[in-house]
């Protein structure tokens, strides 16, 4: 195996140089963020895990480094590893979440010694690499896959700090907009509408996915038609006062409005209301990072943290069903024939039948401007609160706030192909997975887009998952 050059030679392409500032700028950025989000824990809570489905911080920090030693220095370079053992140490799929704890893992200051000096030889590294040589490294693609690798994990450690409660303070908390609060009716609803209505989605094919390419994962790809009949999709996610409707009309102790596994899980778990709601003996409140509040205070709220059967079981009581994938990214993407000529959603179009766009919005990238994303909000917003972040049809709140749980299991496309790795995505097709879309507050600007594709178990509610309903035109 080689070793890392000590200093850079030459650039092969001095055209590059503006892409490799851009990508060490990417990088940095994102080292940043993480080290914001996890810099005043101390040492022993960044070494316990909150749960046993999720990995002590520490891990999650020594596993981000070990990926970009990796993809950046050892396959690029075909190096050995920095330090033997940590290849093992920090493999997701060698050692399963509940073991992590049991492994021989760096402490604070070792993680963060770490960190810096991987990423002082991908610095090395990078000064020598070809962005023209072959597939991995053309136009930076597998530098932009290690910081949408780093975004991800930072929404997995806030899923751990949340799960700390007050054991964890936000570093800073941004103002979210605070629209006019919506009428009772629509809060209480129980078709999950009301006053603010139900989009027509209109029949027809779409191209749904987007071409392979720098930022994207693989299962994104290929472009491919997609027929979708008519159908009706409310205009927001539910909120908070709409849930609470459901549970006082005792939604979690009628069988009729749960599947069998959804049945199995409420027996199993005793679960009778979203996690971080609690009932004090006079109301119910809820807890985010931003503190606990009564539910009635914040029932304008996307309701966030419910798991895949709490979606289904409220969607039924609501006389409405959850979107497949393909409804949810036609309502997202899809363009009028008004629309697809200003903002780059024709052209887009082109790839396949129908004409649509990168996002709701179009094609420009998501932003704090449109969406509630981004980390720093640390919780759900006021239905309403970004109108600039509404769809073609009308439709708001797709991106940001809460990943959107869909009725589909997690498939490849026709023609998909595994790259750079079959443990991207190729190893959980077919599994007990279900797909989410659209982003939480808690998602990065890269992950936060109307193609990309999250998946979990049906029973997860750890993550900043909520509910989007459509029914049959």
């Amino acid at each position: 195996m080689k070793s890392v050059p000590a200093e850079p030679t030459a650039t092969p392409h001095k055209a590059d140089a503006a892409l490799k500032n851009s990508i060490l700028a990417a990088l940095d950025e994102a080292r940043e963020r993480t080290w914001l989000l996890v810099g005043g824990l101390s040492d022993a809570d960044l070494r316990a895990a909150a749960t046993d489905f999720l990995s002590p911080p520490v891990w999650d920090l020594g596993h981000i480094a070990n990926f970009e030693e990796l993809w950046l220095v050892q396959r690029i370079l075909d190096c050995a590893e920095l330090h033997p053992g940590y290849n093992d140490t920090y493999d997701a799929f060698r050692h399963p979440r509940e073991e992590r704890p049991t492994l021989e893992l760096l402490d604070h200051d070792g993680v963060r010694a770490y960190m810096a000096e991987v990423r002082g030889r991908t610095m090395d590294v990078l000064g020598v690499t070809d962005l023209h040589a072959d597939r991995l490294t053309r136009d930076g693609f597998v530098h932009h896959m290690l910081v949408l690798h780093e975004h991800q994990h930072q929404e997995t450690l806030l899923q751990t700090m949340q799960m700390r409660g007050a054991r964890y303070t936000p570093p800073t908390i941004r103002d979210l907009p605070a629209p006019a609060a919506r009428s009772a009716g629509y809060r209480a609803g129980r078709d999950g509408a009301d006053d603010a209505g139900w989009v027509h989605v209109p029949a027809g094919r779409f191209a749904m996915g987007w071409p392979a390419g720098p930022g994207l994962y693989d299962n994104e790809s290929p472009v491919h038609d997609v027929d979708v009949p008519a159908f009706a999709m409310a205009r927001y996610p539910v909120t908070v006062g709409q849930y609470l409707a459901f549970l006082d009309a005792g939604g979690y102790v009628d069988a009729a409005l749960w599947s069998p596994r959804g049945r199995d899980w409420l027996t199993a778990t005793s679960h009778h209301a979203p996690l971080y709601w609690r009932f004090d003996g006079a109301e119910w409140l809820r807890g985010d990072p931003r503190g606990e509040r009564p539910v009635a205070a914040v029932a304008d709220e996307v309701l966030c943290h419910v798991t895949f059967f709490e979606a289904e079981a409220f969607a039924r009581w609501s006389g409405a069903r959850l979107p497949s994938e393909a409804e949810w990214e036609k309502a997202a993407r899809w363009r009028t024939g008004d629309d697809a000529g200003d903002d780059g959603g024709a052209a887009a179009g082109a790839r396949g039948a129908g004409a649509v766009a990168r996002n709701p919005w179009g094609d420009a990238p998501a932003s704090t401007d449109c969406a509630n994303i981004d980390q720093l909000g640390f919780g759900t917003s006021r239905v309403g609160a970004y109108p600039a972040g509404a769809s073609a049809l009308g439709i708001e709140h797709l991106i940001g706030d809460v990943w959107e749980w869909c009725s589909d299991g997690f498939e490849a496309y026709p023609g998909f192909e595994a790259y750079p790795y079959d443990e991207c995505s190729k190893v959980f097709f077919g599994g007990d997975y279900r797909v989410l879309r659209g982003g939480s507050w808690a998602t990065r600007a890269g992950c936060a887009h109307a193609t990309f594709r999250n998946w979990d178990h049906p029973y997860r509610r750890q993550i900043f998952s909520g509910i989007r309903l459509v029914r049959d035109a």
